[in-house]
């Protein structure tokens, strides 16, 4: 059988997650978007573990926001994206 050429795409994340960057200077070996991780010195990307609660944590009620004022804003990054 005749030998197939494959490619590989290989990805180490050594510069973690850059979020100043533009398309044309953009460095390689880093992330452009990540939920929930932690990398490593190596390259390794992994999973942020839960958060623990102490053992004499108090869980707050929810708050009665009746006849109460809210205000909410929405941050847009410098180039105006979500």
């Amino acid at each position: 059988m005749p030998q197939q050429i494959t490619s590989s795409v290989e990805n180490n994340f050594t510069k973690g997650f850059i979020t100043e960057s533009t398309g044309l200077n953009f460095p390689e070996n880093a992330a452009t978007d990540t939920d929930n991780c932690e990398y490593t010195l190596i390259g390794d990307v992994d999973r942020r573990l839960g958060i623990d609660l102490e053992a004499n944590a108090v869980i707050s009620l929810p708050v009665d926001r009746t006849n109460k004022a809210i205000s909410t804003y929405k941050w847009n990054n410098v180039g105006g994206m979500v």
